[in-house]
């Protein structure tokens, strides 16, 4: 009888520890979201990393700090460069011409000014004003996030190997070994993953310009540019980009936004049954049958941010599963 009284004390114990454990998860989730997205960033950039504190550039030997900073600085010129070649003004400027005139033919419908206060007035004391505070600090939010990542990345990446040291000095001498592989993996998996994306990126890109090209879209260029950029988010990224393409394509004729939209179909078409399985599954070394599961799955549950970051989360998981079960002595290893 007491034996059981204990018995229930524990497990009670153990199921409030369970709940504080998943309520404080709850309630620091997106902290714990931006370190696990630097961590990601590290894996990817630490090959960048080792390469300049291996080899001399220009007759340059880099210490770590050095390197690091390089290959963040690279990275962030490389990522400003391609934006700034995407989002040139003409384009704004042309969509903003488009906007306008089909601004100008609504306002021809209303009659008098007073209408034209009337229509206005109720949006602006609703939901208009809340809209765009919430907009503003939406944006702000975001740009704060953005920054959190970038500089504890950066710190990261400044003292990972310290880091790895300190986490391999807690484990057993028995799993230290075992340890130290999955890690190299992890690495390698990820940096994989990145060199995947980077192809991808450049593949959407050329196959784009090629194709707004032939049916003589305006922007071509830049419209492929963006179209590479937003392949960073698979499936949901040319959606988009194919979106923007038929606005432009809209301020020539319909003829022209019926070609983009076919054009954006096909490229989609094109990456999600060619290009992410066969480009993914190459890098990463797993099949395109899980590569495109976990893209639907990590879209389908946490939308944008899981479709970017299925595919290294899986890669993660996987690997450990392998070691675990291959330690475990129910995985052979082929």
């Amino acid at each position: 009888m007491d034996t059981n009284f204990v018995i229930s004390i524990k497990t009670i114990l153990f199921g409030l520890a369970l709940l504080a454990s998943g309520y404080l998860v709850y309630i620091l989730w997106p902290v714990f979201v931006i370190l696990f997205i630097s961590f990601l960033i590290v894996l990817a950039l630490e090959p960048g990393v080792r390469f300049f504190t291996k080899n001399k550039v220009l007759g340059v030997a880099f210490s770590r700090p050095s390197a690091v900073g390089l290959t963040y600085s690279l990275t962030i010129i490389a990522f400003l460069l391609l934006i700034s070649l995407g989002l040139p003004t003409a384009v704004f400027n042309r969509l903003g011409e488009a906007f306008t005139t089909y601004s100008a033919k609504f306002l021809a419908k209303v009659e008098t000014i007073d209408d034209v206060f009337t229509r206005i007035t109720p949006f602006l004391s609703s939901s208009g004003v809340t809209g765009v505070a919430g907009a503003i600090l939406s944006t702000f939010s975001g740009l704060l996030s953005v920054l959190g990542v970038v500089v504890f990345s950066l710190y990261l990446s400044l003292d990972w190997l310290n880091i790895k040291s300190r986490f391999l000095g807690y484990i057993p001498d028995s799993y230290r070994e075992e340890i130290k592989h999955v890690i190299s993996e992890v690495e390698a998996s990820v940096g994989g993953w990145v060199k995947g994306q980077f192809l991808l990126m450049s593949f959407v890109g050329i196959i784009t310009y090629i194709g707004l090209r032939i049916i003589g879209m305006p922007f071509s260029f830049e419209l492929a540019v963006l179209a590479g950029l937003f392949e960073i988010v698979p499936v949901i990224g040319p959606i988009v980009a194919g979106v923007l393409a038929v606005l432009v394509g809209f301020n020539v004729s319909p003829y022209m936004a019926m070609f983009a939209a076919i054009v954006a179909i096909v490229v989609q078409q094109l990456e999600n049954n060619l290009l992410v399985p066969k480009v993914m599954g190459k890098v990463s070394g797993f099949s395109p049958l899980a590569i495109l599961l976990a893209l639907l799955v990590g879209s389908e549950l946490f939308g944008v941010g899981g479709a970017v970051l299925s595919v290294p989360v899986t890669m993660i998981f996987a690997i450990i599963a392998k070691h675990i079960l291959k330690h475990s002595g129910e995985f052979s290893q082929s």
